[in-house]
């Protein structure tokens, strides 16, 4: 599953976009110009979304790209979501995505949450000094705070036979350790 570029699909609502999308991928993809709905139901093991919930400023079509994601995954499939947790002053096209609003979404199934970025000015004001020693010894506040995006995963419950599957490139032990960020 994703390990061949033939077993992906990619989406994309704008035919712009998706003719840049296009040659900065393999050539086996699949790509789809129109909504998730044209996919069919219980088709894919993994359905992600990167930064497309905090572009969604409806809160209508924000839940009905949700239960199309839910719908288009098999049974046992995880659902990634990585997005904003903020909102960004500078950009008023943009929404955070709360972990509250993704519960809902999805109630009542495993989930795994998990921050990962620095906001950017923290970021850029530590990619400027000099590294005295490796990340993993950093001080502790600069692993807990001024995160601003996170990635949340969901495992739909049902029962999926012959499991198996890797996340970022991490291979998963167990189905609900699909996602470990460092």
């Amino acid at each position: 599953m994703g390990r061949y570029p033939a077993h992906l699909t990619g989406t994309e609502l704008q035919q712009d976009r998706l003719d840049l999308a296009r040659p900065r991928t393999a050539p086996e993809v699949k790509w789809v110009c129109g909504p998730l709905s044209a996919l069919p139901a219980a088709s894919a093991d993994l359905v992600s979304a990167q930064t497309v919930l905090s572009s969604v400023l409806d809160p209508e079509l924000r839940q009905r790209l949700a239960s199309d994601m839910w719908r288009v995954l098999k049974p046992g499939g995880w659902c990634p979501v990585f997005d904003f947790r903020y909102n960004n002053p500078r950009n008023p096209h943009v929404r955070k995505v709360r972990r509250e609003e993704l519960r809902a979404y999805w109630p009542g199934h495993r989930e795994q949450y998990q921050t990962l970025l620095l906001a950017p000015p923290l970021g850029r004001a530590l990619a400027a000094m000099p590294v005295p020693c490796s990340p993993k010894r950093w001080p502790a506040w600069h692993r807990r705070c001024g995160r601003t995006s996170s990635i949340w995963c969901k495992r739909n419950d049902e029962p999926h036979a012959g499991w198996g599957m890797s996340c970022m490139g991490r291979p998963a032990s167990r189905p609900d350790t699909v996602v470990r960020a460092v």
